[in-house]
């Protein structure tokens, strides 16, 4: 049983560094965005992607019987820090 909870917590180890590093991946090419000269004149679309990308979050987390409102604070959080990144 000590095996099989320490197997299990080895799996939930690793799934955590790709989160971390997943973000990492995402960060990135917010910042390259960012240095996109014309990604600045784009500001009316930014709330309309931010939606389209909660959109995309909620139907996958439907589809894996999800908590829809921690899908919705993670968002939020990840969107924020973009946000923070950009400027």
């Amino acid at each position: 049983m000590k095996e099989l909870l320490q197997g299990l917590r080895n799996q939930i180890n690793t799934i955590d560094e790709e989160l971390v590093y997943l973000l990492y991946r995402r960060f990135e090419m917010v910042r390259e965005i960012s240095m996109i000269p014309t990604w600045k004149n784009l500001g009316a679309n930014k709330e309309s992607r931010k939606q389209e990308l909660l959109d995309i979050m909620l139907e996958e987390a439907k589809d894996k019987w999800m908590d829809l409102d921690f899908v919705k604070e993670l968002h939020e959080l990840v969107y924020a820090q973009g946000i923070k990144i950009q400027k």
